[in-house]
């Protein structure tokens, strides 16, 4: 498949909102915490988080391989 610096672009931006929803969770659970609430769900609810994160870094890595690989068979 060919990207454009336009894919890449849109996949940094979710990389920038994942991060962000990585930092709130984090918070919420340390606030449950502290407060002596449950906190499965929302550990549950951050793994899905970081995963998903993890996802968007290893598809921006991949884009940007194939992209240089393209470059260098133009």
């Amino acid at each position: 498949m060919t990207y454009t610096t336009a894919d890449v672009q849109m996949v940094e931006e979710h990389i920038v909102q994942g991060e962000r929803h990585v930092v709130r969770q984090q918070e919420l659970i340390d606030r449950l915490r502290a407060h002596g609430l449950p906190t499965d769900a929302a550990e549950e609810l951050l793994g899905d988080f970081r995963n998903m994160l993890k996802q968007h870094w290893d598809h921006r890595a991949a884009m940007i391989t194939a992209i240089k690989l393209a470059q260098r068979r133009a």
